[in-house]
């Protein structure tokens, strides 16, 4: 038998607690022997996640243009933009020329960006949002 489960944040530890017993519970009732591997992984908190997306969303309502730049003709690609800029703002990305000119950036997903990266790309996003005048909508919530 072989399982594998990824787990973030305290409620899903206690799940995987609960699961790890079970699945050991199996290999000894069988009389086997079992492996039980456990690795850390320094991504970002759930709680990251949101406040950088939710920085993203109130930074496309704001603009849609960066440094004379349009960032798109859609929400959805102001967001995709803006997320872009913030990622490789945190990430080591290098930039190769595009198919039909300019530049695009190459780099790892944004899936992998570690916990001090995710605290780069929201310090750029603060550092981008004090340039252009946003109104963090937490701060809303707080005035």
């Amino acid at each position: 038998m072989k399982a594998r489960k990824e787990v973030m944040g305290n409620g899903g530890m206690r799940n995987a607690l609960r699961w790890a017993e079970e699945c050991l519970g199996r290999i000894l009732a069988t009389g086997s022997t079992g492996r039980l591997i456990v690795e850390s992984f320094d991504g970002p908190t759930d709680e990251m996640r949101g406040k950088l997306h939710a920085m993203i969303g109130d930074l496309t309502k704001h603009s849609t243009t960066f440094r004379g730049a349009t960032l798109g003709t859609s929400k959805g690609q102001v967001f995709d933009s803006w997320k872009a800029i913030l990622v490789s703002a945190a990430m080591q990305d290098r930039f190769v020329p595009g198919y039909h000119g300019g530049l695009i950036s190459v780099r790892p997903s944004s899936e992998n960006l570690r916990k001090a990266q995710y605290c780069d790309a929201i310090e750029a996003a603060y550092q981008i949002g004090a340039e252009l005048g946003v109104v963090w909508s937490d701060e809303k919530a707080t005035a």
